[in-house]
């Protein structure tokens, strides 16, 4: 004789409230923990868009940052005075469309998470929310790229190289995605679950390595323009020493200061360009270690009731990333903030300058003396 039955298991857990719930002791803390990270996420796309809006009517920048350098002559003073000119790139807007798309994954997770704790099962929400979690993957790694490679504040194209570069690592972010949506079906233990998890992390891996190549791109090329630059300004100087030391006579010709003016302009501007890039260096490598390497270890520590510190400190960096990202890349008038860190050495050049017109001046009178004598 055969027998047969089914059998049903019904298994809730109950939160601080005392109220049921399906998620497990370290997930009931997410709900509320994603929910409140949407709202940052979403104040910072507002103040990032409200920026925007405010530099288009000219009515100058939100986001800005004063210097504290203090002015020591007059014409620093009406420098100071004078009209902005802050720039907005294409890759400012794109920006923009990265913080509300991740303030939408942010805010479906959280809902996901809510239908799953009152009902054990959110379907319709997990497929809104992978859906979100794929774009803003991919969107994320091009803005990274694209602010790596310095389009559209740098230059208006990308070369070759780079083309190969942005492409191959949204097809690996494509197979990164599949991984994460095949891993959340699949039940810790099995063979196809240690398979899928490799392929995730050799995947991220492999993308977190190729954000990095075109930012050290840049910085190699703003270098090499660096020292070219002052191997001119050298070979300018010298040719200028020599000039005036034949010329005992010849009253120096201030007026010409301007083309190496302009050539100092431009040096600085590289210079603060090279700072800039190689700031966003290391943001990106402190930002790729957080969320990679001491997550893991971090949860790797956590009991199974307090495993929502990983979640946690995970969207911390993510959160801070955004807003340092947002901070650096701002838009911003680049002629006014050379001029302005680099007030001393424009007093310095002035006085340089005095000093020649003095030396001349004192020079001529003697010369005429001389000749009525």
């Amino acid at each position: 004789a055969k027998s047969s039955f089914a059998l049903d298991l019904h298994y809730t857990n109950t939160d601080i409230m005392n109220n049921v719930s399906y998620l497990t002791a370290g997930e009931m803390p997410l709900p509320r923990i994603y929910l409140y990270f949407t709202i940052s996420y979403a104040i910072l796309w507002v103040v990032w868009m409200l920026n925007l809006r405010s530099i288009q009517a000219n009515q100058g920048a939100i986001i800005a940052i004063a210097s504290s350098k203090r002015r020591r002559s007059s014409s620093s003073l009406s420098r100071r005075k004078r009209s902005s000119n802050i720039i907005i790139y294409p890759i400012h807007h794109v920006m923009g469309i990265l913080l509300l798309i991740k303030t939408c994954a942010t805010l479906f997770e959280s809902i996901r998470y809510h239908y799953v704790r009152i009902s054990g099962h959110a379907t319709l929400w997990s497929v809104v929310y992978y859906t979100l979690t794929f774009i803003k993957g991919i969107f994320l790694f091009t803005v990274v790229l694209l602010i790596g490679t310095g389009w559209s504040m740098v230059k208006p194209f990308l070369n070759g190289r780079e083309k190969q570069i942005i492409a191959c690592v949204l097809i690996l972010q494509v197979l990164d995605n599949v991984a994460v949506v095949v891993l959340q079906h699949q039940v810790q233990g099995q063979r196809s679950y240690d398979d899928w998890s490799a392929v995730l992390h050799l995947v991220d891996i492999l993308c977190c390595c190729g954000v990095l190549i075109p930012i050290v791109w840049q910085v190699n090329a703003l270098e090499s323009s660096t020292e070219s630059d002052n191997n001119n300004n050298n070979s300018n100087d010298n040719n200028d020493s020599n000039g005036y030391n034949d010329s005992s006579t010849t009253t120096p010709d201030i007026g010409s200061g301007s083309s190496s003016g302009g050539g100092r302009s431009d040096k600085k501007k590289t210079l603060a360009k090279l700072k800039l890039f190689r700031s966003y260096y290391l943001l990106v490598v402190a930002y790729i270690y957080a969320t990679r390497i001491v997550v893991y270890l971090f949860r790797t520590a956590l009991d199974f009731r307090h495993a929502w510190w990983g979640n946690f400190f995970s969207e911390a960096a993510t959160l801070a990333f955004y807003a340092s990202t947002g901070l650096l890349f701002r838009p911003r008038d680049e002629s006014r903030n050379h001029d302005e860190d680099d007030d001393d050495d424009d007093d310095d050049d002035e006085e340089q300058v005095e000093l020649i017109q003095q030396q001349s001046l004192l020079h001529n009178n003697n010369s005429i003396d001389d000749a009525r004598q």
